[in-house]
């Protein structure tokens, strides 16, 4: 028992060295805030980064006190937008791709209901669609 404390104990000397580098680097920082509104689930919709630039998507909504659920009201309309960074996340900028027609939220992608004025364009240049 004794021998197998003592492996443990050193096969955690790594992790705990690992675990405190890098860390002074780090800050956070408010990508999007809004008053009366909900932005959430950046994982679902996706991060990427090039050197510099980093690409952010996510949901926003209408704020409704749901109790344990996500605030989001579901009877108001949701949009899927990204949020954009140039400097390696000091700075951020909020794009709507919906005005272009490019991710446009619908089906079991949406949380809330499809905004009224959001026109949904055909695909015709999408490879592999008929």
């Amino acid at each position: 028992m004794k021998r197998c404390l003592i492996l443990i104990a050193v096969s955690l000397i790594p992790w705990i060295s690992y675990a405190g580098e890098g860390t002074h680097d780090m800050k956070n920082v408010v990508i999007y805030k809004e008053a009366g509104r909900f932005g959430g689930w950046p994982a679902n919709h996706g991060i990427w980064i090039w050197d510099n630039e980093i690409l952010v998507g996510f949901s926003r909504g209408w704020y409704k006190n749901l109790g344990k659920s996500h605030h989001i009201d579901r009877e108001k309309p949701e949009e899927h937008l990204l949020a954009r960074s140039l400097d390696g996340g000091e700075t951020w900028a909020i794009e709507d791709p919906s005005a272009n027609g490019y991710l446009i939220p619908e089906g079991s992608s949406l949380h809330g209901v499809k905004p009224d004025w959001l026109q949904i364009k055909e695909w015709t240049d999408c490879l592999g669609r008929d």
